[in-house]
């Protein structure tokens, strides 16, 4: 069998008219371009009407949108009781964490409150609860402890001051030093406020997409791993040093266990009693969330319990 030449080994027929500009544009109905001026154009793009003012403001503020539109006998009951339980939740977190930024647990509370007010104005989402995390929080309180640790504030002293703490003849003043921790954890907050302000008008979201989930895993697993060392001492209730930058962590590790012969008992046996307490009611609450209304709020209970046994030892003593 013979070959056939290169030219017949495909063989087609194109059959159509030939276009020309006028023809083209006629059979796909090109429109004119309006000339307008520079007036008119700068009218039109900066000109703001009342619904795009309210589209504009909507944007901004979202509650204004979905408030409106709420409906309250279907969602009320239920966001009343999600939302006083997870605001207690949050308000005991917002005491612990600010244990971990190395301030008073007064600015916890505080922390606990104002994003999740500022969120109910701006936010988009009904499923999120913001408020203090504790990777943020240790991040925090290594910068506030490296800044101002506690040698920065001794003063030489032969007894107990006002406004300080004696160890050793030495007295720390203590609110001096809290003011300083508290201007470094603001100032610290507002700058990475203010980047994260700008990688949001930048668009640079889509970087958390190129993390991967051991990478996520293992930062999560270290982050609890930081807290669970940071606070043996509270449990314990042994004297350590506030220690910070690298190998802080068996630092902390070796002043727990140089003065673990120092451990209240007491102590001991209530935090104990106190995790094993709210894990079994944690349980409980899971297993039954289907047949009980409303959640035990076992951190309240807790809470509540030791506030008022702290009150009548004090008390008492």
């Amino acid at each position: 069998m013979d070959a056939l030449p290169p030219e017949n080994l495909y063989p087609y027929t194109v059959s159509r008219p030939i276009y020309s500009n006028p023809t083209f544009e006629e059979d796909n109905e090109r429109q004119a371009r309006e000339e307008r001026t520079l007036r008119d154009r700068l009218s039109r793009t900066c000109g703001c009407s009342g619904r795009q003012a309210l589209k504009v403001v909507k944007g901004v503020f979202p509650v204004i949108d979905w408030l409106s539109r709420y409906p309250i006998r279907e969602w009320l009951p239920s966001d009343v009781i999600s939302g006083v339980s997870t605001g207690l939740v949050c308000s005991l977190q917002g005491l612990a964490y600010a244990l971990l930024v190395s301030v008073a647990p007064v600015y916890g509370l505080y922390s606990a409150f104002f994003p999740i007010l500022t969120y109910f104005l701006l936010g988009t989402s009904r499923h999120i609860s913001v408020g203090p995390f504790p990777v943020t929080c240790l991040m925090v309180g290594s910068v506030v402890l490296t800044l101002a640790p506690d040698d920065h504030f001794l003063l030489p002293g032969n007894g107990t001051a006002v406004n300080g703490t004696k160890a050793d003849g030495i007295v720390v003043d203590v609110e001096t030093m809290e003011a300083q921790r508290i201007m470094v954890a603001s100032s610290m907050t507002v700058l990475v406020g203010l980047f994260q302000v700008v990688m949001g008008l930048l668009q640079v979201g889509f970087l958390v997409r190129y993390l991967s989930d051991p990478l996520v895993g293992g930062f999560t697993t270290a982050a609890a791993f930081h807290v669970l060392i940071s606070q043996l001492k509270i449990v314990l209730s042994v004297p350590t040093n506030n220690h910070s930058g690298c190998f802080s962590i068996l630092y902390m590790l070796i002043d727990v266990f140089t003065n673990i012969r120092q451990t209240n008992i007491a102590d001991l046996v209530a935090g104990l009693l106190t995790i094993v307490i709210v894990m079994a009611v944690k349980e409980v609450n899971t297993k039954f969330r289907h047949k009980i209304p409303v959640p035990i709020p076992i951190e309240v209970i807790v809470v509540g319990n030791g506030m008022a046994h702290g009150q009548y030892f004090t008390v008492v003593k």
